[in-house]
């Protein structure tokens, strides 16, 4: 008799300690389990002043996968989903032939998905930019030379990009880019004018160009429409309990040159 009420004491308090565990994990809200429909959104709208286009590109997902039944929008312009564009699959994209597409200002970029995800975030547009100085003034780089720019400043840019390119190369994902510590000028190393071995000049005739930045744009959408790969993917600025990702502007200046003539 002992016995038996001694193993049904036991036996209550192991039913206890998993109604406790239970409701620590599913009732206590100590563990904040993720929505079973957690959408992922990324994109970037390019305005690029020697194309003259404004791309606007975005991936939608559902826990991982890429979906193809949703609906974005920008500014009011409808992304239509494409199998296959830019080199990229399942893209919501559309492209128009000028770089002045969006006047600078607020715009609204709105995403649904049926009745599961129906979202709007503020996006910045930012004006065109212009190169006004390039050293060496005769544009030609020295061996070893590094190349200093300033450009027009533009309100609302949160980040400038700096980036040099064999002119033959531009648009291929190919060349040097780095972030501008300053909002107006910046200096290309000499680095960035090295051929492959790291040591020898490659010279010739390279484009120079810089970029305006807002929010986080998509560094694999953009780069397969910017003339240089941005150095890096900004953090994430969407995160809401349903979505998260990241989504920015870049705008690209006319580019300038300049000429690297002498090696070692």
């Amino acid at each position: 008799m002992n016995t038996l009420t001694t193993i049904g004491r036991s036996v209550l308090s192991v039913l206890a300690l998993l109604g406790l565990t239970w409701q620590l994990n599913c009732g206590g809200g100590v563990v904040n389990t993720r929505l079973p429909n957690d959408f992922a959104l990324t994109g970037v709208v390019v305005s690029d002043a020697n194309t003259n286009q404004t791309v606007d590109l975005a991936h939608l997902a559902q826990n991982g996968a890429y979906l193809t039944d949703g609906k974005i929008f920008y500014g009011g312009d409808t992304l239509a989903y494409r199998d296959t564009l830019y080199g990229a699959d399942s893209l919501y994209a559309v492209t128009f032939s000028t770089a002045a597409r969006y006047a600078p200002g607020g715009y609204l970029l709105k995403v649904t998905h049926g009745t599961q995800l129906d979202r709007s975030f503020s996006s910045t547009m930012i004006g065109p930019t212009t190169i006004t100085n390039v050293v060496p003034a005769n544009h030609l780089v020295q061996g070893n030379g590094q190349v200093s720019m300033e450009w027009l400043g533009v309100s609302n840019v949160e980040a400038w990009v700096m980036a040099a390119v064999k002119a033959d190369s531009a648009y291929t994902g190919r060349g040097y880019s780095e972030f501008s510590t300053t909002a107006n000028n910046g200096t290309i190393p000499p680095d960035a004018f090295l051929s492959a071995d790291g040591f020898t000049p490659d010279t010739g005739l390279y484009n120079l160009y810089v970029y305006g930045v807002t929010g986080a744009p998509d560094t694999s959408l953009a780069n397969r429409v910017l003339p240089v790969p941005l150095p890096d993917q900004l953090p994430d600025n969407i995160s809401e309990r349903e979505i998260a990702g990241h989504f920015g502007v870049v705008v690209v200046a006319l580019y300038d040159t300049i000429r690297v003539v002498q090696q070692f």
